[in-house]
């Protein structure tokens, strides 16, 4: 893969938030799950903005132990510094004495090990325990976390009608792993800000995404139909094409996570797309990228289902999240896709 391939996207990110990564300057933000797919994201912005004269000190924790792409940062490489962890074990010292902490390693997808629901309660005990140990640790300095939270932590997912509002009504059982996963670092963040009042927490529910990184070979049905058009086969609907879903692209939500990190807001908050689309539209929308394809209905026996999130007290707060058209967005990724698997 070219490593260049995505820094047209950082640039206009980093324009984006270029007064936010002011908070920055000459500290030191931790990033746990730093190779995921949003983790990555947050990452190379770090890495463009030192590349550009951002002087923040960036730790960034995952099982690889490296990024999917580097930016080159040249003599600034001492300001970056990536650490092979397996987070279910013990977390290194030094990242403990960090300003900023990201939580972005609950695993969605099979390549990250999100079909691995042992793996996924085994990283989720290890972070609540290092939470619970930050949470009686003495303060020299006020600190901020943000742990990338889930939309399914509702206790409506699943049964929703109407858009998800931004409320404490969360579920605290689930059998789904990855739900649970979610809720747990939930409740262990809240408990980090609730006994030390020299925290600030926010746990944002991320609702559905799109955009270059979203794996296109899992459970996430616009990157299965993006694949398929790029493959020049038929689009399939599995499931009910009235299911209904919203879409926000990765940069608006990267420069969304930036805005919460430098400022975390403890009351609950959505952040994702609050434009519904039918399953029968999207694929549509998606089909019209591949002339060679058409859409193509395989199953309607399951019930549809909501999933769409209310968005104004994350917009009250963080300012317009949506800016980039959703046809325009699905055209740069398909091009980005076909640029990445063509090298």
């Amino acid at each position: 893969m070219n490593h260049g391939s995505r820094k047209p996207l950082i640039e206009r990110i980093s324009r984006r938030s270029d007064s936010i990564l002011e908070a920055f300057e000459g500290k030191t933000v931790s990033i746990l799950g730093g190779s995921g797919f949003i983790g990555s994201w947050i990452s190379e912005v770090f890495r463009y903005q030192i590349e550009q004269g951002l002087r923040c000190n960036v730790k960034v924790l995952s099982r690889s132990g490296s990024l999917t792409t580097q930016i080159d940062l040249g003599n600034r490489s001492n300001y970056f510094k990536s650490f092979k962890v397996d987070l279910s074990g013990e977390i290194p010292d030094e990242i403990r004495d960090s300003d900023y902490f990201l939580i972005a390693a609950t695993a969605s997808s099979p390549s990250h090990g999100g079909n691995d629901g042992k793996m996924i309660e085994r990283t989720t005990k290890g972070i609540v325990a290092y939470l619970e140990e930050l949470a009686v640790t003495p303060l020299s300095k006020d600190k901020k976390l943000v742990h990338l939270s889930s939309g399914a932590v509702h206790r409506i997912h699943g049964v929703a009608k109407s858009k998800y509002p931004e409320d404490d009504d969360v579920s605290r059982h689930s059998r789904n792993p990855y739900i649970q996963a979610k809720i747990d670092l939930e409740m262990a963040s809240r408990k980090l800000q609730s006994g030390n009042s020299g925290w600030r927490v926010s746990n944002p529910r991320i609702f559905t995404l799109y955009g270059p990184g979203l794996a296109t070979d899992a459970h996430f049905a616009i990157g299965n139909f993006v694949a398929s058009g790029i493959r020049k086969q038929n689009i399939e609907i599995h499931g009910n094409p009235e299911t209904v879903r919203s879409y926000l692209h990765i940069a608006d939500l990267t420069v969304a996570i930036l805005k919460l990190l430098a400022n975390p807001v403890y009351s609950p908050i959505n952040l994702g797309s609050s434009i519904p689309i039918r399953m029968s539209n999207l694929a549509e929308s998606v089909a019209a990228h591949f002339p060679a394809s058409r859409v193509i209905q395989r199953d309607n026996s399951s019930s549809p289902s909501y999933y769409v999130p209310e968005t104004n007290t994350a917009v009250n707060y963080l300012g317009q999240i949506e800016s980039i058209d959703f046809s325009e967005g699905i055209q740069d990724w398909i091009e980005w896709l076909e640029k990445y698997q063509s090298e």
